[in-house]
This record gives structure tokens, sequence and C-alpha cells, in this order.
């Protein structure tokens, strides 16, 4: 398992930060990332179908991308049940 930066960096930056990070599982996306209208140090988790712009309770990158694999995992379990009933 390994994520990616997935940040679209401007030639003229200077300093490479990641804000972005990416991890692809088949088809399952899971992004955590931070957006121009939350505070700088909060990250933000997508992976459609189950969270858009879902605020992660973390400002350590290594928490909300583990935070973010668990939330995703617990969803993907939830569905599958469904179709096991």
């Amino acid at each position: 398992m390994s994520w990616r930066d997935g940040t679209i960096y401007s030639r003229t930056d200077k300093e490479r930060i990641p804000g972005v990070w990416e991890f692809q599982a088949g088809k399952i996306r899971v992004c955590i990332h931070r957006h121009i209208r939350h505070p700088k140090d909060q990250w933000l988790l997508s992976s459609e179908p189950f969270y858009r712009n879902y605020e992660l309770p973390y400002t350590d990158v290594d928490k909300a991308k583990q935070a973010a694999l668990d939330m995703v995992s617990i969803k993907l379990r939830d569905a599958v049940e469904i179709f096991n009933r």
C-alpha cells in the first residue's frame, strides 16, 4: 500500500509541500487534501461515493491517511454486509 503525491504544483513554486495525497486500490480512490476554504492545516477526505470534502480531525498527515483508510474500509464493509443479508 502506498500513497502518492497528487498535488499539482506551479512552475514558480519554490517549496514543494504536498497538499494532496492519493491512494488507489482497484477502482477505489482515497484522497486526503487541503482546501482554500478550510484552515491551512485541515485535511479533508474525498472518496466517492462515500465522502466528499469530509473534515478529518487530524493535522498530522500520517494520522489523516490512516483515518481515511479506516473510514473508507468501514463504508466498504457496510456495503458488502448489505449484499450478504
